[in-house]
C-alpha cells in the first residue's frame, strides 16, 4: 500500500498543473483576443509563440517539486503522548 501514495501525489500534482495550464491558456487567449484588434499584433507569429510558451511555462512551474521552505503552513510538532500526560497521584 505504500507504493500507492507517491502515485497519488504525482497524479494530484499533474491535475493541479493541468488546471493551472488551463487557467493560463484562458488568460492568454483573452489577452490575444484583445490584442488581435491592433493591426501590428494581429498577424505576428511571435504573439502565438509567446502564448504557447506561457502555457507550457505555467504547466512546468506548477509541476516542478517545491522545496519545504515555500510551504504556507508551518510544520506542527506534537509532543509525545507519554510526556504530555501528568503523573498520576499516588
Amino acid at each position: 500500500m505504500s507504493g500507492a501514495a507517491p502515485v497519488d501525489e504525482w497524479l494530484l500534482r499533474f491535475l493541479l498543473a493541468s488546471a493551472g495550464c488551463l487557467a493560463a491558456g484562458l488568460g492568454v487567449w483573452a489577452l490575444t483576443a484583445l490584442c488581435r484588434r491592433l493591426p501590428g499584433v494581429a498577424l505576428q507569429r511571435s504573439t502565438w509563440l509567446l502564448g504557447q510558451a506561457t502555457v507550457v511555462a505555467a504547466f512546468l512551474v506548477i509541476l516542478l517539486p517545491h522545496s519545504e521552505r515555500l510551504r504556507l503552513v508551518p510544520p506542527i510538532d506534537l509532543p509525545d503522548a507519554a510526556q504530555s500526560r501528568p503523573a498520576a497521584p499516588s
